[in-house]
């Protein structure tokens, strides 16, 4: 895949989950009676595409069920609190931090993620055919596990810290800030890995050797 088709591709998810909650929190905010209403509004619209989508082409967007799950947990969180926008500002750090927590807990009992995920689409796709090693899956998974969870520890200071109406702006460049400099570090590990030729195996516990 080119870069151009990358774009092509990203752009879309890009405008529909992190510009179109900020731009619709601006326009409507003097137009409703609070943060809240302003933020589960601006917060649905990923929601509504993610569901559009799915039910157009049947496909499932990772990053949408992200949002999707994140805006359920806010406005159940944000009712349940009498109208609190803590938990509407909080609706991205939930389900990162969570994801991040099963990543790092997976790589301690030896069971990387990244391998699990894997192993099970292989059986559903012959394609997949070649795993990667345990101790290289768990390296993968701890970067993204570390990634998500610094993920959620910044956007919930800032949500404790600022303003709603700059959490708004901000946490979008500060979450996808960290997201894309983990995955920039995943992907350079993966790179690095294949240039010095590391083994691909079906993946044995760490510490084993493989045969």
């Amino acid at each position: 895949m080119n870069n151009m088709e990358l774009l092509r591709r990203v752009a879309p998810r890009v405008l529909v989950s992190v510009v179109a909650p900020i731009l619709v929190y601006q326009l409507i905010r003097s137009s409703v009676d609070s943060d809240v209403i302003a933020l589960a509004i601006g917060a649905a619209v990923p929601v509504v595409w993610t569901l559009g989508r799915f039910a157009l082409t049947r496909k499932v967007d990772p990053v949408g069920v992200v949002s999707t799950v994140g805006f359920a947990i806010g406005i159940t969180v944000a009712w349940l609190s009498g109208g609190s926008p803590l938990a509407l500002e909080l609706r991205d750090a939930v389900p990162t931090g969570l994801l991040g927590l099963v990543c790092v807990v997976s790589v301690l009992v030896r069971r990387p993620l990244h391998l699990v995920v894997l192993r099970l689409l292989a059986k559903r796709n012959p394609a997949v055919a070649k795993l990667p090693s345990a101790h290289t899956a768990s390296i993968t998974t701890a970067l993204l596990g570390v990634t998500l969870l610094v993920h959620a520890a910044a956007l919930t200071v800032l949500a404790l810290n600022v303003p709603v109406s700059t959490y708004v702006g901000l946490s979008k460049l500060v979450g996808w800030t960290i997201i894309g400099a983990g995955l920039a570090v995943i992907f350079w590990y993966g790179r690095r890995n294949a240039a010095i030729g590391k083994p691909v195996t079906s993946g044995y516990p760490i510490g084993a050797r493989n045969e």
